[in-house]
Parts: C-alpha cells; structure tokens; sequence
C-alpha cells in the first residue's frame, strides 16, 4: 500500500534492494564454507605433517575471527592438536580447560574426546602426570565406540599416551593394559605402523619386570615391521635399545649387527660416527657394548667424545654410571672408588631435583587452586548482584506490563461496546429494508402463480389426450406377448434339464474337494517330517560345530571368564563359516563393522549372551544396542536385539 508523502516502490526497484540486502550474506556463508572445508583439509593433514598442519591453522587465525563461535572452538581445538603432534609444548592449561568447557556441552563425542586429550597433554607437558592422566581417562569416557563415526585412531593415541606415563613411572602392569587398548584400536583400523610403534614402547614395561628376553623379542618385531614398511630410521632406532641386553648376555654377532645399524642409519650419527648435535647421549649405547664386550680403547674414545657434552644431573649421573664399568674393567680402584662416589652424588642431586620440582609443582598447583577459587568467589558475587539487578528490573517491568496491558483492555472493551452498538443500529436498518423488498417480490410472485397455474391447464389436456393413444397401443401389445409366452414353455423343458446336468456337476465337485482335502493332509504330515529332519540336522551339524577346537577353546575361555583374543575369534569366525557360508554374506553389508560381525558368528555359534559379553569384555547394555542396529542393517527393517538373534540363526 502507498503511505502518505511518499512514492510506492515498483517490482524492480524492490528486486534490487532484495539482492543487494542478500549479497553480504551469501557471501558470508560462501566464506564460512570456505574456512570449514580448509579445516578438513588440515585435520587429514595432520596424520602425515603436522608442521605443515600447524602452519596452515596459524594462518587461518585471522580469519577465524569472523567466523560463528561454534568454527571458531574448533580451529582452536584442531590447532593445539596439531601443535601437540608438532612437538610443540604447552606452558598452560588455559586453552585446554577452555575447550573442555565449551566441547563438553556444544561437541559432539570425538570433539570432546580430543578436548579432553589436548588438556592432558598440557598437563603431561607441565609434569603434572596424575592430572594428565585423569585428562585421558575422561577422554576414553567422551568417546562413543559404538558409533561407526569414532575417531580410534585417536583413542588409540590416548591409549598410547597414558601408557608412555605409567611406563616412565615404572608403573608395568598398568603401562601394558594401557598399551594393550591401544593396540586393540589401532588393530581395528588397521594401521600397522602404529602397531609397531606400539610395540617399542610395549616393550620397555617387560624391562621394568625383569622380562628382558621377551621385551627384546617384541622390540626386534616391531623393527622388523617397520622396515618393511620402508622406515628404516624408525627400525634402527628400535634396534639400539636392545644392544645393552644383548651386551649383557653375550651375544655379540646380534648386538654388533644392531649396534651398527644403530649408528648408520637412526639419525642420531653422521657418517664419521660422531654424534649430531642435541644427541651425544646416545654414545651411552656404544659405550655399553664396548665396555661388555672388552674392547676398552673404543669404550674410552666414546667416553671421551661424550664428556665435553655433559652438562644436566641426568646425563652426568648417566655418564657416572659408564665410568665405572669403565674402572670396574681396567682399575685402578682409586678411580672406581672415585666413579661410585660420584654416581652416588649425581644420584641424590637427580633425586634432590626432581623432589624440588616436585615441591614446585604442588606449591604452584595450590597456587592455581587458591587463585581460582577466589575468581570463583568473585565471580558468584558478580552473578548474585547481576541477579538481584535483573530481579528488579524484571518486577519493574513486570508492573509496568500490567498497566500497559490493563489500559489497553480496556480501552479494547469501550472499542468493543461503541462497535456493538453501532452494529445493532446498521442491523435494524438492514432489516426494515428486507422487510420492504419482501412486499414487493410478494407482489409480483402472486402475478407470476396464476400465469403458471393457467399453462398449467392447457398443459393437463394435452396429457389425457396422450393417455388414450397409449391405452391402444398396450392392448396390441398384449396380444403380442400372449404369443410369446407359448414360446417360453419350450424354454422352461431346456431349464429342467440343464438344472439336472448342474447337479451331476456339482456332485463331481464335492469328490473333487474330499480329494483336495485328503491331499492337503497328506502335504502336512510330509511337511511336519521334513520340519523334524531339519531340526536334526541343524542339531548335528551345531553338536559338529561345537567339537571343534576353535569354539571349544572360546567355550573354555567363557568358562574361566576370560576375554578372548583377536586371534581366537578370527579362528572361531573361519570355522562358523565353514559350517554357514550363507553367515559370510554379512562381509558384503559395508555397514556392518567387524565386531557387528564377530557378535553374529557368536550368536551362529549359540553362545549365551553372557558368555559373549565375557568374551568381548562388553556389558549387556552395548550388545543389545548393537544387536538392534545389525538387524536394522541386516534386514532393513525395525526390530530389537531379540529379532537379530532369530534371524542370524535362520542364515
């Protein structure tokens, strides 16, 4: 509608000022689109280059500050991750304890297991390990397993990661569950590299126990791996670590085979033997050798290379240490009482510092705690009087919506009530000119009646003649049917006998229908026959099936309740489906996921749902949830863990 003074804006101009209204939006959107697509590109970035990861989410801070906030916690959450995987450390859990907070109510499962991971390793980079830990074991508590979208790769990294900590605090038994979760996910998605990675560091808890035969033999498997997966450096450097033990036990063609790789090709030598700069421990390992195998000239040139390098407690401690094999070997005992002297001092100072640092560590974590606690308390008396504030107004504008809305009914109600009497009076007009509209159609009905009634009369004549030329026609017409009906006597003679001929027939039909039955019966019982010949043979081949070694063995571990390995199952599932081939056809579902997979051979089998959750170590709740999403995937239907069990047997 036009508005008074101004001029109404025609279809075009309105078009534009539409379009020109629209453009910054689509623009933003387009630019939102943008920075999350170069997110994804960073996140599958950082498996392979962190540093590079790192840089392209650095450069993206500018940008990010245009971003909804929702964009902008993630670029922050996926760039202390890539900081932490680029060796980079964290000074502070500020940011950490940030996202946790934010990710905690607003993320999705993986984004609050990374949350909660990247706190951890602030907290691992600040030595607080007890927090780094309970960080990591919260994080495995974000995460969603049963999801087909769960990040393991990463699970497998917290895994990894708290299992490094339990192992630098001695800590084997709990190092080598931790490592054995890690494993499991890394199995799961089949990344062998970090299975052998996993494996080097598995391998320091059995030293921790005294288990060194076994600790070397999983070190030389995973060199082995990772050499023929073309990371020679990554295998050298696994190699090292056994040259001491193999030292100590006398096997000098392995160790000397080892040591040499060692130099050639970790990275921690150039090619005249010396070591690079930031890696002259490493003598530490030729020493060893040198020293055991009795070779004391070589044991004494490393040793002097690697004194000028020797400056923190822990390498002059270790160092200490080389020194007195060194005197223990050739003497004189002056200088071997001299070198156990300083190992011991080294010792107590190694001991002295850590237990300073220590006491720093608690003193500032009480420092932290008391500071927060305090901003806490100013932060509830900033809300108190922040509520008190929005309580008055509140009440003020409470009463100040009363007496609008008061006036305003009633100024609605005289609207009301001036209307309705202004309603009445047009009614009664409208009524005293109806009424004089009726006189006058009455009028000119009445005129309109006699003219009908006079046509009418002519119209009646018309009909009477009518009648009696029909009357004459119907007697001609009687006559004629008279005739007929001697025709029809023949017709009913026909009916008789066909009518006899319809009996026959439907005698016919009930012998028919007597044999029906009689067969029908007779497909029963041959059916019920059949039904008890498969029962038995479905039990004979399930007794056959349960005498093998493989589901015997998974039965003796549900017996014992232990858990069962990869290698059992994956011998339990070949042999079921040697049995069912039909079970195989599950494999071509692509949705469903290996321990979707391995819970129906289990089922196949006929173990008891408690006997399963034994042996995958899972709850009741778990597989009854992945029971009724296998059905749905199964089957394309809705159904409970109940209807995946009958179907999976019927396979």
């Amino acid at each position: 509608a036009m508005r008074k003074g101004r001029k109404p804006i025609t279809l075009p101009a309105g078009i534009l000022i539409l379009l020109f209204t629209l453009m910054p939006l689509s623009g933003c959107q387009q630019q939102k689109g943008e920075f999350q697509r170069q997110l994804t590109i960073a996140d599958s970035l950082m498996r392979t280059d962190a540093d590079s990861a790192f840089r392209m989410l650095c450069g993206m801070d500018s940008l990010a500050t245009c971003m909804p906030k929702s964009l902008r916690m993630e670029h922050l959450l996926l760039r202390c991750n890539a900081q932490n995987k680029a060796d980079s450390l964290f000074s502070s859990d500020s940011l950490g304890l940030l996202l946790t907070r934010y990710f905690d109510q607003e993320g999705t499962p993986n984004q609050r297991m990374l949350a909660h991971y990247v706190l951890g390793c602030a907290y691992r980079d600040m030595g607080d390990s007890p927090s780094a830990l309970q960080c990591f074991s919260d994080a495995v508590a974000a995460a969603d397993t049963a999801a087909v979208d769960c990040d393991l790769y990463q699970l497998s990294i917290i895994y990894g990661q708290a299992g490094g900590i339990y192992s630098s605090q001695c800590l084997s038994e709990e190092a080598l569950k931790a490592f054995g979760m890690a494993e499991l996910y890394a199995t799961r998605i089949g990344d062998s590299l970090r299975i052998y990675n996993i494996w080097s560091n598995k391998s320091n808890s059995y030293f921790y126990q005294g288990n060194f035969k076994e600790g070397v033999e999983m070190k030389e498997r995973a060199a082995d791996g990772q050499e023929r997966m073309g990371y020679v450096r990554y295998a050298a450097q696994t190699r090292g670590l056994c040259v001491e033990w193999l030292s100590h036990t006398h096997q000098w063609d392995k160790a000397k085979r080892y040591l040499e790789d060692y130099v050639k090709h970790s990275g921690y030598f150039q090619p005249d033997g010396t070591a690079t700069p930031g890696h002259e421990a490493c003598y530490d390992i030729v020493i060893v050798y040198y020293t055991e195998k009795g070779e004391m000239d070589s044991a004494r040139h490393y040793m002097q290379k690697w004194m000028p390098h020797v400056k923190a407690i822990g390498d002059k401690h270790a160092f200490a240490l080389r020194k007195r094999d060194y005197y223990y070997q050739v003497g004189p005992k002056d200088s071997l009482i001299s070198a156990l002297i300083d190992c011991h001092h080294l010792f107590d100072l190694l001991h002295t510092e850590r237990t300073v640092h220590n006491y720093q560590q608690i003193h500032a974590k009480n420092d932290y705690t008391r500071h927060d606690q305090k901003a806490l308390q100013y932060q509830l008396e900033s809300q108190q009087t922040r509520s008190r504030l929005q309580a008055w107004i509140i009440i003020t504008l409470g009463i100040l919506l009363l007496v609008i809305v008061g006036a305003l009914l009633f100024g609605r109600r005289i609207k009301e009530k001036l209307f309705q009497y202004k309603l009445a009076h047009e009614q009664d007009s409208e009524q005293i000119k109806q009424q004089q509209e009726a006189l006058h159609s009455y009028e000119t009905e009445k005129q309109d009646l006699q003219q009908q009634i006079d046509q009418y009369s002519t119209i009646i004549d018309q009909l009477n003649e009518d009648i009696s030329e029909k009357t004459q026609e119907l007697a001609l017409t009687y006559e004629q049917l008279a005739q007929e009906n001697q025709q029809k006597v023949n017709i009913d003679e026909l009916q008789e006998e066909l009518s006899h001929h319809q009996a026959t027939i439907d005698e016919l039909q009930q012998k028919l229908s007597h044999h029906l039955s009689t067969i029908d019966k007779l497909q029963q019982e041959v059916a019920a026959h059949q039904q008890v010949d498969n029962q038995l043979e479905r039990a004979r081949k399930q007794k056959q099936l349960r005498d093998e070694p493989a589901i015997k063995h998974l039965m003796d571990l549900a017996a014992k309740h232990k858990m069962a390995t990869y290698e059992d199952l994956s011998a339990a599932i070949s042999t079921v489906e040697k049995y069912y081939p039909n079970i195989a056809s599950l494999r071509l579902i692509s949705s469903v996921t290996e321990m979707e997979y391995c819970v129906s051979a289990l089922i196949k089998i006929g173990m008891k749902l408690h006997d399963i959750m034994l042996l995958l170590g899972k709850d009741n709740s778990y597989l009854t949830t992945l029971r009724r999403r296998l059905y749905e995937k199964i089957s394309n239907q809705d159904g409970g863990a109940k209807d995946c069990d009958r179907y999976i047997q019927q396979l």
